[in-house]
């Protein structure tokens, strides 16, 4: 025999799922498209801090977030806003930032309120203005950065020395050479801006014992620096070359 409920414990039922969704907060608005949040902040859980190698607190745990340190400063995060510490735990640059990365060899990216980036120095003033759309780290002497939605590549005096106009890039290798792409292609970028390997391959990777892996039609080779395929395009996978193999 099957039970049928009854319209009062329909009519409840419904009652308590409204209220359950009444009570349950609202999201909370998404930030545009390219902005950065003021109001993004919650309180973190727990409290970060440093240990020494025998166990001891050597900095007090009352930060947010903390990043290991790197050239004898470590990031810090406080309601919200970033800052460095010394190893003694003092605040040398005030948490300020809306957004910052470790430092490295003497700069740090740093941004503001606004959506732009630049890199500070460990007195935390501002050596490359904060102008960039995006920025990141150095590699082989130069960083690269998005402008107008556009990749090029600046010095460490914020000089502009390769411009934007990549519609994708990657770090210098140690070696010198950046992956970019135009809208023919990948090519391969050395770092006084001369596309050594024109952007013409649907893909290609850095060289690598002196051959660059270059796929084209969705078969892979490897090319040297005069762009001559040295292996032809015969491989349906392949991998970079290292010491010899």
């Amino acid at each position: 025999m099957s039970i049928r409920p009854s319209s009062s414990l329909l009519w409840f039922s419904c009652l308590c799922m409204l209220l359950l969704m009444a009570c349950q907060p609202e999201p909370s608005g998404e930030a545009e498209a390219g902005t950065v949040s003021t109001t993004d902040y919650e309180p973190s859980t727990y409290r970060w801090g440093f240990l020494d190698r025998n166990g001891q607190l050597a900095i007090a745990d009352q930060f947010d977030e903390v990043r290991p340190f790197s050239d004898g400063l470590a990031l810090i995060r406080r309601q919200g806003y970033f800052g460095f510490i010394d190893h003694r735990g003092q605040v040398v640059i005030p948490t300020r930032f809306r957004a910052a990365w470790p430092f490295r060899d003497g700069l740090a990216r740093a941004q503001l309120q606004q959506d732009s980036v630049g890199f500070i120095n460990p007195n935390g003033q501002w050596v490359i203005p904060p102008v960039w759309e995006e920025a990141f780290d150095f590699s082989a002497g130069l960083a690269r950065v998005r402008q107008d939605q556009a990749f090029g590549y600046i010095d460490q005096r914020g000089k502009l020395v390769i411009p934007p106009r990549y519609e994708r890039a990657t770090d210098f290798t140690p070696d010198g050479w950046a992956v970019v792409r135009t809208a023919e292609g990948y090519g391969l970028l050395n770092t006084r801006g001369e596309e050594v390997i024109p952007c013409q391959y649907d893909r290609i990777k850095p060289f690598s014992d002196g051959l660059a892996r270059a796929a084209v039609d969705g078969a892979y080779g490897y090319l040297d620096l005069s762009e001559n395929w040295i292996i032809p395009l015969r491989f349906a996978q392949a991998t970079d070359f290292q010491a010899g193999v």
